[in-house]
């Protein structure tokens, strides 16, 4: 939710119905362990194919490119920083999806037949469930003219019927589950803690080594479970470990994990189809 996108070059009346079931889910998600918050932004350079289609809007580093003041991230969020319709495309997504063994998206945000739509088919590509939420999303109001509530149906329906997309409303997501775990006390929200706390070489975790060493897989892998894209995104799933610099935020680019202390899942590493090369 940038502000060109409810007050600026691309203001859209429908924005603003959906600014608190956004800030209700974020706030959420912040207070559970099994959630990860990221923000895909638009984040336009000239030249942009889309700038022909709707002219300069959200331009990288500029006002009209900063999240709205009620949806700001915190520390712990994520950004994704996009130049195309899907969150996905050209962007670390994918290496952020595969990092935190996401399973899930619950996608939010503008607009429901655009780039929330492109966002869900590639996550829908990539084996990832697929969760909308109703009144957490917005077609463009300015092209449905006095048609916008069937255009908002029509998108659902469409993410429904193609990607096999789980329609559902922001109080059935806020609802505490057995499957969702309030936050440890003390604990910072998940992907949080300082680097020298998270990573001991490579961005790996001290206490995932340990669990690691005494076989306990589960318990490395079972610490976030769902999650949530702000297209804006919100994403879900089971995180793997960070075990090499290529997956660390900030990282090297190469992978320096070690045969046999377990996969990190980085397409570099040892065990990975590049043979760490």
């Amino acid at each position: 939710m940038l502000t060109d996108f409810t007050s600026g070059k691309l203001a859209n009346p429908a924005a603003g119905q959906i600014i608190e079931p956004i800030a209700a889910l974020t706030r959420a998600a912040r207070e559970r362990d099994d959630w990860l918050l990221i923000y895909g932004n638009d984040a336009h350079c000239p030249g942009d194919f889309e700038l022909a289609v709707f002219g300069e809007h959200a331009m990288a580093g500029s006002p009209g490119a900063a999240v709205i003041d009620k949806l700001s991230p915190q520390p712990g969020d994520l950004i994704v920083p996009k130049r195309y319709y899907s969150a996905f495309t050209q962007t670390d997504l994918d290496a952020t999806c595969r990092v935190h063994g996401i399973s899930r998206l619950v996608v939010t945000g503008q607009h429901t037949d655009c780039c929330c739509r492109h966002t869900s088919y590639d996550a829908f590509a990539r084996g990832i469930k697929v969760t909308v939420v109703s009144d957490a999303t917005a077609v463009y109001e300015p092209f449905a003219a006095d048609r916008y509530q069937q255009a908002q149906d029509d998108a659902l329906h469409y993410l429904r019927t193609y990607y096999g997309a789980e329609v559902t409303s922001t109080a059935a997501l806020v609802q505490p589950s057995a499957a969702s775990r309030p936050r440890s006390p003390g604990r910072p929200p998940a992907g949080s803690r300082p680097r020298e706390q998270r990573a001991e070489r490579g961005g790996a975790d001290p206490e995932d080594d340990r669990r690691a060493a005494a076989g306990d897989a589960d318990g490395v892998r079972g610490r976030v479970r769902h999650g949530m894209v702000l297209s804006y995104l919100q994403a879900a799933g089971s995180p793997a470990r960070i075990r090499c610099s290529a997956w660390s935020l900030g990282g090297t680019g190469r992978c320096d994990s070690e045969p046999g202390r377990g996969l990190c899942g980085c397409r570099l590493g040892p065990n990975g189809p590049y043979g760490g090369t």
